[in-house]
């Protein structure tokens, strides 16, 4: 993957917003699952703090120090795929510089105050994203657990044909049926790992296209097909 400049400053806006400020992107960021009154008050509540924060910032050692650990620590991301799932590797570097900064402000009380609300948010966000990731992973258990009781005998080998819409996702936590689903992997779960003993992946954009697909399983000798639209998964054969 090339890494553009305005790529690169992307993965570092993002970086420091989704480290610092807790806003519930989760209620932000998937259009399917858009909150905007949550987003306003997680998005207000931080404030404060950070406002704190940033008026205590003086460059000393530790913290430079803490910021080149934060970066290369993060560097690899940075450089190819970045999205929020990333930002947990780096949060205790961002603990600690936070706490460094604490240590400069001088009204405690106002600090007591406004980190409280900051914990508030930050424990909310991270709740909502357990939340989603937890509503994917049933998600894709119920599909696995739809196409078993279709089945009607034991299947081998089978083709999994997933119609793409296009679908948005939200890093690893709002994730895409197909992709909750396994790609069909899911059912090994459901069967103990017993069947289907191969799985091939067919992707279309239109159900016209689901036909030659048929002929396809048919001369590859799968001996049975599913079809998976949206949170539904049909068995053809």
């Amino acid at each position: 993957m090339e890494l553009t400049a305005t790529g690169l400053l992307r993965n570092l806006a993002l970086l420091l917003g989704m480290t610092f400020y807790p806003i519930d992107y989760a209620s932000l960021i998937h259009p399917q699952h858009r909150h905007l009154v949550v987003v306003i008050i997680t998005g207000l509540l931080p404030l404060p703090f950070l406002w704190l924060l940033l008026r205590s910032f003086k460059l000393q050692k530790t913290l430079v120090v803490l910021l080149l650990s934060f970066f290369i620590g993060a560097f690899v991301n940075l450089m190819t795929v970045f999205s929020v799932m990333h930002c947990y590797a780096i949060l205790p570097f961002v603990t600690l510089m936070i706490a460094l900064l604490c240590e400069q402000i001088k009204n405690k009380k106002v600090l007591i105050v406004s980190a409280l609300l900051y914990l508030l948010t930050a424990s909310f966000s991270l709740l909502h994203h357990g939340y989603a990731s937890f509503l994917s992973g049933k998600m894709g258990e119920q599909m696995a657990k739809s196409i078993v009781r279709q089945c009607d005998r034991p299947v081998n080998k089978v083709m999994v044909i997933h119609l793409d819409k296009g679908e948005t996702k939200y890093s690893s936590f709002w994730v895409i049926p197909f992709e909750a689903f396994g790609w069909g992997y899911s059912v090994l779960q459901q069967t103990g790992y017993q069947w289907p003993k191969t799985i091939i992946n067919e992707e279309i954009r239109n159900r016209k296209q689901l036909k030659s697909l048929l002929l396809k399983a048919e001369k590859a000798g799968c001996d049975g097909v599913w079809y998976a639209e949206d949170e539904q998964v049909i068995r053809i054969r």
